[in-house]
């Protein structure tokens, strides 16, 4: 483990996370759909209910143990800081209020397919280690300046509906944004893409900026 990793909180010392895996993770080399469901239910019952019931609150006691004390419900979820050493799965998942992951740590594979950010969202110098998809996935604003990802990442049919910024983010393997929405101002400036970038299909209905941008390979740069 890096000097950096050491800094960050083990996931399963994060609030957030165990509620978000309130029944439990998923393996690396498996994937459960009835786990993910029950989930991802938990998580939209605990965040839009004023209070949480008694057989979350008992679950997540089950989950964390005693010395991680459970969200509020009405707080904005906080991953920022902390290290995750599995398979994520938030698909589905809709997070109603501003996010935080900035400067977190994914070692595995993360899915945000379908998800959706009603909040402002940070992503902000969070390092991407396993393939990343936020296919079909929604944001109102979303930060993902000096985002570091080390394998392919999928950003099709993604919607932004307020400002997207990858201001110094770097790719290393393939990106693809196909068919994506940007409805406001986006940056790429001094992004790193040193494998393919795909832009077909894009739609950018407002200002766009690649100044001082790297990108050796433009696969399919076409707006719609």
């Amino acid at each position: 483990m890096t000097d950096a990793k050491l800094l960050l909180k083990s996931a399963n010392e994060n609030a957030w996370y165990c509620l978000v895996t309130l029944y439990g993770e998923q393996g690396i080399d498996s994937f459960d759909p009835a786990l993910a469901e029950r989930n991802r239910d938990a998580w939209a019952r605990w965040t839009t209910i004023p209070s949480a019931s008694m057989e979350l609150i008992r679950a997540f006691k089950q989950r964390a143990g005693d010395s991680v004390m459970p969200p509020r419900p009405e707080a904005a979820p906080d991953f920022s800081h902390t290290h995750f050493d599995k398979p994520v799965y938030f698909s589905g998942f809709h997070f109603r209020k501003y996010t935080d992951f900035s400067s977190a740590s994914f070692s595995e594979s993360v899915h945000f397919e379908r998800a959706v950010f009603s909040g402002p969202t940070k992503f902000e110098s969070v390092t991407f280690a396993g393939n990343v998809s936020f296919t079909s996935a929604h944001f109102d604003y979303a930060d993902f300046s000096s985002a570091a990802f080390s394998r392919d990442a999928h950003f099709e049919s993604v919607r932004f509906v307020q400002r997207a910024d990858f201001e110094l983010a770097t790719f290393a393997e393939p990106v693809s944004f196909e068919s994506a929405e940007f409805s406001s101002f986006t940056d790429f400036s001094a992004a790193t893409f040193a494998d393919a970038a795909t832009f077909s299909s894009v739609k950018f209905t407002s200002e766009v900026t690649f100044s001082s941008a790297e990108i050796p390979c433009w696969n399919q740069f076409r707006q719609r």
